[in-house]
């Protein structure tokens, strides 16, 4: 059985955002959390906490709940928080953590929120790994394989709709 670490709170503003930190090692991990992965429940599922365990015994790793989800405050905002206010819970959650560089990993729809966090601060970032991601969603003239504009129109309107609600747990 895999030992479950404390969950702790970084404040941002108005916002608490949960974060663990947990393992060993010289490197700092920060694990960018996908949508609907709770830090209090990921340890519950065996193969995701044997994972999380082969993760620590490698490095100090360092994850969180976004604001909006899981054991973090609901988002102080009216709308959804963008992905560089997902930016600035990593900041936070690092600063907490007493982390001064760390490889930073996303993964789903937290690539993005990764590779903004480590464009935007290279002195904090040792290493970036992307996990089943994408640099974008939406289609341009120069990233064909995106969703077109109506697609993301209703991908975006169907999350804003089930976000915070049952449905979305199941």
């Amino acid at each position: 059985m895999n030992k479950v670490p404390d969950t702790q709170y970084a404040a941002l503003g108005d916002d608490v955002i949960a974060y663990q930190v947990f393992g060993k090692g010289d490197v700092d991990l920060l694990y960018v959390p996908a949508t609907g992965d709770c830090i209090d429940l990921r340890w519950d599922w065996e193969p995701y906490a044997d994972f999380l365990s082969w993760l620590g015994d490698r490095a100090r790793v360092i994850s969180f709940d976004r604001r909006g989800s899981g054991a973090s405050d609901t988002a102080s905002g009216e709308t959804l928080p963008t992905w560089e206010q997902w930016a600035d819970d990593a900041r936070a959650v690092l600063d907490a953590a007493g982390s001064e560089r760390a490889v930073v990993c996303g993964s789903a729809d937290s690539g993005p929120t990764a590779v903004l966090f480590a464009a935007s601060h290279p002195d904090r970032t040792r290493g970036l790994i992307l996990v089943n991601t994408t640099a974008r969603f939406a289609a341009a003239s120069d990233y064909p394989i995106g969703l077109a504009e109506e697609g993301m129109a209703l991908a975006s309107q169907a999350v804003q709709d089930a976000w915070g609600t049952q449905p979305l747990g199941e």
